[in-house]
């Protein structure tokens, strides 16, 4: 019962204008959307081997309910494959060439590319703003594991610090409709001038 009834709210709640309603009834309320999130495996790891499963037969706990819900979830997964790099290529016109934000160019040899978020990354201390003015327009935009706590040192790992720093990623779920995507990006263009 419980899988269904959570596999029910997540049916719901995955439709942008009922998340968003969720995100703002929890904002008013003053609870934090990060409770809810799935990412619940990596709020206390800090590195690779942090992480470890408290039961080893837990995949064998999945219902039939479950299983066919999955089944049918992978029978869609092209269609929202192309529905996102549809999405992420909106944004990518839309966004280039912006003063003060890189895009993050996909691998010449990558033939397929599933977005599940589209990376970019804003310059001179601005994305943590960007992100807050995203999120008040009813974008869910990411500041991904820094959320969460992770630090880089600049000194060991400027690359990777860059990205802790300046890594902001921006919806291109399969339910957004194009002019979605393009409001998101003129947002993003607004605020970025």
């Amino acid at each position: 019962m419980v899988a269904f009834a959570r596999s029910a709210a997540f049916c719901l709640l995955i439709r942008p204008a009922a998340y968003g309603g969720f995100s703002r009834c929890l904002g008013l309320m003053g609870v934090a959307k990060k409770r809810f999130s799935m990412e619940d495996t990596i709020r206390t790891t800090r590195q690779e081997f942090d992480f470890k499963i408290a039961d080893a037969d837990a995949g064998r706990m999945i219902s039939r309910y479950q299983s066919a819900l999955g089944l049918t979830l992978l029978a869609s997964l092209e269609t929202q494959m192309h529905a996102r790099i549809h999405h992420a290529r909106i944004l990518e016109s839309g966004l280039a060439g912006l003063r003060g934000l890189a895009l993050v160019p996909r691998h010449p040899l990558l033939e397929i590319c599933h977005y599940l978020r589209y990376p970019v990354l804003v310059a001179d201390g601005r994305r943590d703003d960007l992100c807050a003015v995203l999120t008040r327009q009813g974008f869910e935009a990411s500041r991904m594991y820094v959320e969460h706590g992770m630090h880089i040192r600049d000194d060991e790992f400027p690359g990777a610090a860059r990205v802790c720093r300046d890594l902001l990623t921006l919806p291109c779920h399969a339910f957004m409709t194009a002019t979605d995507v393009e409001r998101l990006a003129g947002a993003v263009r607004d605020f970025l001038k």
